[in-house]
């Protein structure tokens, strides 16, 4: 974690203002937003979005939580460009968190002056590193929350906002995209998958809320699958069965869609993408034994560990611990059904 000096004053203020706030009065929608709203990369490299907020009135102070996965994308470093919303007015420096494990930031600023500002602006940017191929959310978090996403004005009001989240995609040469119109009741979805594996054999099963298709490649060589699914479509808690097998695999989503990625060995591969029970370890939709025996030979382990195995980490707070042991125990003898 890298968390920016100034955190005292982060906290001062953040106590200052939580006294109840209320809910400032507007008749014109204030957006926070990513710029640029989408992004696609064909390399691993840096590159920089900016934080943008459209339609503000009387702004004295912000506050912005974001999530990513961590394992496609990280944050590098938070700054102020030359030109942002509070550019020639006293503030109390920028303060930050970077949070790279669990994936977020926390960014703050704020004025010492009386009157805030209006009008439309950044409010700070990300410079962040492609670490793997994949799609992931850049999501605004906690919206009108004083651990999360806010604007407040001049009399410690809270501003009403939208939010328009970002998507990443990291698509180097060799991995192609692969779209999917799917029927369920009298929606269409579209279901995106990148890899640079042969993709055949998709089916959405609405019944047992599964989506199910095959991968192959080059045998002894490396494949990844980072696919997009559209909430309404299928949402929850999911499960990755690769050959029937459970397999580690990350998210992130925003208002719209889930977006899984999971790696392997090439070979001739069943993937069932599926919507489960919190605890269900191993994707049999079933809390018994197994998933104890899995997640007690983990148990005590973190990244790093020799026996660490991330799909055990049930609160993803990178630990195996009694809490995980605690959720399954909640839930043990639990079927799900749809």
């Amino acid at each position: 974690m890298k968390i920016h000096q100034k955190t005292l004053m982060f906290t001062l203020i953040l106590l200052l203002i939580s006294f109840s706030p209320k809910i400032a009065q507007s008749t014109t929608a204030t957006t926070l937003s990513t710029s640029p709203t989408q992004l696609q990369l064909n390399t691993l490299s840096t590159f920089n979005i900016n934080i943008t907020v459209h339609n503000v009135t009387d702004l004295s102070a912000w506050q912005i939580k974001i999530t990513f996965n961590p394992n496609i994308i990280q944050c590098i470093n938070i700054s102020l460009p030359q030109q942002h919303i509070f550019t020639d007015h006293s503030t109390t420096g920028l303060s930050y968190i970077i949070e790279n494990q669990k994936g977020y930031i926390l960014a703050f600023n704020g004025l010492w002056e009386p009157a805030g500002v209006s009008g439309s602006g950044v409010l700070c940017q990300l410079t962040l590193k492609a670490l793997s191929v994949g799609i992931s959310s850049l999501t605004f978090t906690g919206i009108m929350q004083i651990s999360g996403t806010y604007l407040v004005d001049s009399q410690d009001n809270l501003i009403p906002i939208e939010t328009a989240n970002g998507i990443i995609t990291i698509a180097p040469e060799g991995f192609n995209q692969y779209q999917f119109n799917v029927q369920s009741g009298t929606q269409t979805y579209n279901v995106l998958a990148l890899t640079n594996s042969s993709l055949t054999n998709f089916n959405f099963n609405n019944t047992s809320k599964r989506i199910e298709f095959s991968l192959n490649g080059p045998d002894g060589t490396f494949g990844a699958c980072s696919i997009s699914i559209p909430s309404g479509l299928l949402n929850g808690t999911f499960a990755v069965l690769l050959n029937s097998k459970a397999a580690v695999f990350s998210c992130s989503n925003d208002e719209i869609n889930n977006y899984l990625l999971f790696t392997y060995h090439h070979s001739v591969i069943n993937v069932q993408i599926l919507i489960t029970i919190l605890g269900d370890i191993n994707g049999d939709r079933t809390i018994d034994g197994k998933d104890i025996s899995i997640a007690a030979r983990a148990f005590g382990s973190s990244p790093g560990s020799e026996r660490w195995n991330p799909i055990a980490d049930i609160n993803q707070d990178l630990e195996v611990d009694g809490k995980d042991l605690a959720l399954i125990a909640k839930k043990f003898g639990k079927t799900w059904s749809p």
